[in-house]
C-alpha cells in the first residue's frame, strides 16, 4: 500500500469510504486506544518506561515499516513481539485489538498489510541473535 504525501511533511492513507487519513492522526487514534486501555496501556507505560512519545515513535516506525527491523528501537522490537499474538496469554489479544483498531480507521487492506508486516518482523526477530547491554553481559559472565 504506498502512503501518498498529502502535504510536504505529512504522508496519509486511504481509507475504505474514500477519504484519506494522515498517519499521524491514526498514530494520535492508535495512542490515546492503547493509554485508555486497562491492561494493554498499563503493560505499554511499564515497557517504555512511561515514556508515550517513546510508544508513539514505535507505532510510527511499525505503521511505516521505515527501517529494517534489525535498526529498530528496543521498544519497537518488544512491541512487534508483543503484537505477534503468540506471546504470554495476556498479550496475545493485543494483536487483534490493534489491528481492530487500525482498520475503521485506515481500510482492511491496510490492517491485513500490517498484520504480515508484523508477521515478517517476527520472522526476522526470531532469526536474530540477542544483544546483550553490557550489565546484562556482566550478569551472564558473573555466573
Amino acid at each position: 500500500m504506498k502512503l501518498e504525501p498529502i502535504s510536504p511533511h505529512c504522508e496519509a492513507l486511504l481509507r475504505s469510504d474514500g477519504n484519506a487519513i494522515a498517519v499521524e492522526e491514526l498514530i494520535a487514534v492508535l495512542l490515546a486506544n492503547l493509554k485508555q486501555h486497562p491492561h494493554f496501556g498499563n503493560v505499554l507505560h511499564h515497557i517504555a518506561g512511561g515514556n508515550w512519545d517513546a510508544v508513539s515513535n514505535s507505532i510510527r516506525e511499525i505503521v511505516l515499516e521505515r527501517a529494517p527491523v534489525s535498526t529498530c528501537s528496543a521498544l519497537t522490537r518488544n512491541l512487534y513481539r508483543a503484537l505477534s499474538g503468540t506471546g504470554p496469554i495476556n498479550l496475545r489479544p493485543l494483536r487483534q485489538w490493534f489491528l481492530r483498531l487500525v482498520e475503521p480507521e485506515s481500510s482492511s487492506l491496510f490492517a491485513r498489510l500490517l498484520a504480515r508486516r508484523i508477521d515478517s518482523a517476527i520472522a526476522d526477530l526470531v532469526l536474530q541473535k540477542p544483544r546483550f547491554k553490557a550489565s546484562a553481559l556482566r550478569i551472564l559472565n558473573s555466573r
